[in-house]
């Protein structure tokens, strides 16, 4: 037994591949990340208890009672807190002209997906162990209120670490400048005294612009698991590349 992401109990099967934290539901979109959803950071050690987390203390995330009734647990409050397919994909390319100058350019991107980081788990920790994001810095608990990320401690991120959660969820959607290419043709009344038949030199450039919400390397990320895509758990990013080119023919 579970919730969707309504908050709606559901039963799901698990089938092959993806553990508790992918699981197959029927009705649902396949492979999506399942798990607790994060309101922030206690205020007080009453909340934590009257929201079912005794265990917790003020300054500790806060995670979603859905019915609001009993302890938070993992057969009832988890939820699916991930849309990984894009509402749509696109990619655009044209080749302009002029004289003897040509300019070509490809854009690719999506819209209307989520990535799951599981970076995240870890940038933003405040234990010590590992480099936090300014987010987190900026963003942490202080000792008075609510914040979003915990309080720095030695156990601090255990709770996110531990169990999947929407804070490893981020917007996924990118438009990217896949190649841009310019050059220029040398006229034939030149080449003539030269010998060729035709010269032409081009600067390219691949990857070089993206712009994107995501805080991972590259929004375009897939686990090697092909059966989830838009998992980050640290796969190579495209890299940017500038290329120059001189083509002859004789």
């Amino acid at each position: 037994m579970g919730r969707d992401a309504y908050g709606n109990s559901i039963t799901y099967k698990e089938i092959g591949a993806g553990g508790n934290w992918f699981p197959t539901i029927v009705g649902q979109s396949m492979m999506q990340l399942y798990g607790f959803t994060v309101e922030g950071t206690y205020k007080t050690d009453q909340e934590a208890k009257d929201n079912g987390e005794p265990d917790k203390r003020a300054g500790d995330y806060r995670f979603k009672n859905w019915d609001g009734q009993g302890l938070v647990s993992a057969s009832e409050d988890r939820t699916v807190i991930s849309h990984l397919e894009p509402k749509f994909t696109f990619g655009f390319n044209n080749r302009f002209t002029y004289k003897n100058i040509d300019f070509s350019f490809l854009i690719v991107g999506s819209y209307g997906n989520d990535i799951v980081n599981e970076f995240r788990k870890y940038n933003i920790s405040l234990n010590g162990n590992w480099n936090p994001t300014y987010e987190a810095y900026n963003n942490r608990w202080t000792g008075a209120g609510e914040a979003q990320f915990d309080r720095p401690s030695e156990k601090s991120g255990s709770a996110i670490r531990d169990y999947a959660n929407s804070l490893w969820v981020e917007n996924g959607s990118y438009l990217r400048l896949r190649d841009v290419t310019i050059g220029y043709t040398f006229p034939k009344s030149l080449l003539q005294s030269w010998r060729l038949s035709n010269l032409r030199v081009y600067l390219s450039a691949q990857n070089y612009l993206t712009i994107t919400k995501y805080s991972g390397y590259d929004p375009e990320v897939s686990w090697a698991s092909a059966s989830v895509n838009g998992w980050d758990r640290g796969n190579y990013p495209a890299f940017k590349s500038i290329t120059a080119g001189l083509r002859v023919n004789f």
